[in-house]
């Protein structure tokens, strides 16, 4: 048998030959296809080895099954120190920076509420976020599928806001898509922030991680607008009671002030009257030019301006700059803002996303323009390849121990972790200022009322007092 007629041998019934055997039997290892028995088995060519294919690294999920309704899930796995995200990772830009009018359409294509169900359910509230994320988490963390955790957290919050979005991001991982696409089919639910992140943690294998990140985010503020509402409660109570008693002072005590004056003081001699008698003739006057509820349109209207020129972005950077300088109240927001930076930076650098890109994607968390600011000059200056602790030190923006840590993590190569014990330590400030808030604002109340009060109890005696001189002078 010539070498030409082995490669027309068929395959073999057993990939792995055993030297030496030529035998064919049930107690050989080694078995030539039938009509081929009596061949020498040195004769046959050596088996190419088989090529397994190795698992995605980056650009798919880890967690996205391979068909739908698929019970098993791929093992994820930790971002390596020489991992590069690539092309797999492309942030969701904000809306109102998108020129394309693809992208836009790509945000809301095929998600959001109906009109019905915004009217059942309402808007998701941050309690409910918290907990989705916290029980998403750990779902996928206890070896279940993402389908199969959505659909758990579906019958789990049924009958609520969240319920809907739910049946829907289920329906769009049955039909292939991503986590992250499927949260990016819901932006009145999940923020860009979110989406980046869970679409970072699918490239690096560590979804679950994430997820408890966004969860204690999400759980912090549900705090913080709760210490809020609480101290805000006495504060509220006393302005209103003080307002009614300033309207009612304004429609029926007014205008008999304003009579006893015009018709016992001669005008010849106001220009003697007290200061505080003169201003409350003067208010008093005008609110009965205007009418009573002309200062609650007033008021309602400057609120509204306010907000209105926050809406832009010169009005926003200047009220901004006006209120970090607050007492109290600028400090609360920089704790804030200063936990919310650390807990968000620290989380997208743990899931290997690049510095500049975390930098950029944190900066659209905080609330206050000078700390967007700053974050956004770092991420342009770690692209030239500076470190983040230097860039914050010279805006001038960062406490010192913000530098300091930040500085001391990047020097150690544990970054994520101290910005982890960061953001703990602002939480809790900012938690303690917020609930103290009650305490610190009573004193400044009751100064003010008070001072209120005087000013009305003073014109009043001025009032009695030039009244007396007039009839005095005139007897």
């Amino acid at each position: 048998m010539s070498h030409a007629d082995d490669e027309d041998l068929t395959p073999y019934e057993l990939d792995q030959p055993a030297p030496g055997g030529t035998k064919s039997g049930s107690g050989s290892t080694f078995r030539p296809a039938p009509g081929r028995s009596g061949e020498s088995a040195e004769k046959l060519p050596p088996r190419a080895p088989i090529e397994r294919e190795e698992p995605p690294r980056a650009g798919r999920s880890t967690f996205r099954p391979a068909e739908a309704g698929s019970g098993t899930s791929r093992p994820k796995r930790r971002p390596d120190a020489d991992d590069d995200l690539g092309a797999s990772f492309e942030p969701v830009k904000s809306k109102k920076n998108r020129d394309d009018l693809d992208d836009d359409a790509k945000f809301t294509a095929g998600g959001g509420p109906s009109l019905l169900e915004r009217v059942l359910f309402g808007k998701v509230g941050t309690k409910q976020l918290a907990l989705f994320y916290r029980q998403f988490g750990q779902y996928l963390s206890a070896g279940m599928d993402v389908g199969q955790s959505l659909r758990g957290l579906q019958k789990h919050f049924s009958g609520r806001a969240l319920g809907p979005v739910i049946a829907r991001m289920t329906d769009a991982v049955k039909s292939g898509r991503t986590l992250a696409e499927a949260f990016e089919r819901e932006p009145q639910a999940f923020d860009r922030l979110a989406v980046n992140m869970i679409r970072a943690a699918e490239a690096r294998g560590a979804v679950p991680e994430i997820l408890s990140e966004l969860a204690q985010v999400a759980e912090f503020r549900a705090r913080t607008v709760r210490n809020v509402a609480s101290a805000s409660i006495y504060p509220i109570i006393v302005l209103t009671m003080a307002t009614i008693c300033l309207l009612v002072i304004a429609v029926f005590v007014g205008p008999l002030f304003n009579g006893i004056l015009s018709d016992m003081i001669p005008e010849s001699k106001r220009g003697d009257l007290w200061l505080p008698t003169k201003l409350l003739f003067r208010f008093n006057s005008l609110m009965m030019a205007l009418g009573p509820l002309m200062p609650v349109f007033l008021l309602i209207g400057t609120v509204i301006g306010i907000w209105a020129a926050y809406k832009t972005e010169p009005g926003r950077a200047i009220l901004d700059e006006i209120y970090w300088y607050v007492p109290v109240f600028g400090k609360i927001q920089k704790n804030i803002d200063l936990s919310r930076m650390a807990r968000m930076l620290g989380a997208l650098l743990e899931a290997g996303v690049a510095t500049p890109d975390a930098l950029s994607l944190t900066a659209g968390v905080v609330r206050l323009k000078p700390y967007e600011r700053a974050l956004e000059e770092a991420a342009a200056a770690t692209r030239e390849g500076d470190e983040i602790g230097p860039v914050f030190s010279k805006s001038g923006r960062f406490p010192f121990e913000v530098v300091g840590l930040i500085e001391t993590g990047e020097t150690t190569g544990n970054l994520p972790r101290s910005l982890a014990r960061m953001a703990d330590d602002f939480e809790e400030q900012a938690t303690v200022m917020i609930k103290s808030l009650s305490t610190l604002l009573q004193p400044i109340i009751t100064i003010v009322l008070g001072l209120i009060v005087g000013f009305i109890a003073i014109a009043f005696v001025g009032l009695i007092a030039a009244v007396f001189t007039s009839l005095a002078s005139g007897i």
